[in-house]
């Protein structure tokens, strides 16, 4: 599978439309925002390699078991990982009534007050990321 095509596949498993993300921004631990940024752009450097077997150990289980051919159909654009990315807040977010540590992302070259694509990506307490849900302008 070529890199385009598993990233794809990632971001697809856990997108979900960006109108319903409500991001409680908090100030998390700056210890921990610096570990999930770590986690994040590892497993951008891991895809980018194909190194599947190192990004299999940056994602949730629950990443790894979703699949859905449907959500991969229906994904239209997509992000750049070649463009550079900076945090844009963080905070929690709600998943199923549980609250999840969330950092956003936006790129650098946006200067926009309100960034036309966000990148949000959930992770789980043990700094796994339990979900990449991606906004993207049209």
């Amino acid at each position: 599978m070529k890199i385009s095509g598993i990233i794809v596949f990632l971001l697809t498993v856990s997108f979900f439309s960006a109108q319903n993300i409500k991001i409680q921004k908090a100030d998390l631990p700056k210890d921990r925002v610096e570990a999930y940024n770590q986690s994040f752009f590892d497993l951008v450097t891991a895809l980018k390699k194909s190194d599947k077997n190192q990004a299999s150990r940056l994602i949730s289980d629950q990443l790894k078991a979703d699949n859905s051919d449907l959500l991969v159909q229906n994904l239209s654009g997509g992000i750049s990982f070649e463009r550079k990315m900076k945090i844009y807040q963080t905070g929690n977010i709600e998943i199923g009534g549980v609250m999840y540590p969330a950092v956003q992302y936006k790129y650098e070259s946006d200067l926009s007050v309100s960034p036309t694509d966000i990148i949000t990506v959930v992770f789980q307490n043990d700094g796994k990321i339990k979900k990449i849900i991606p906004y993207y302008s049209k």
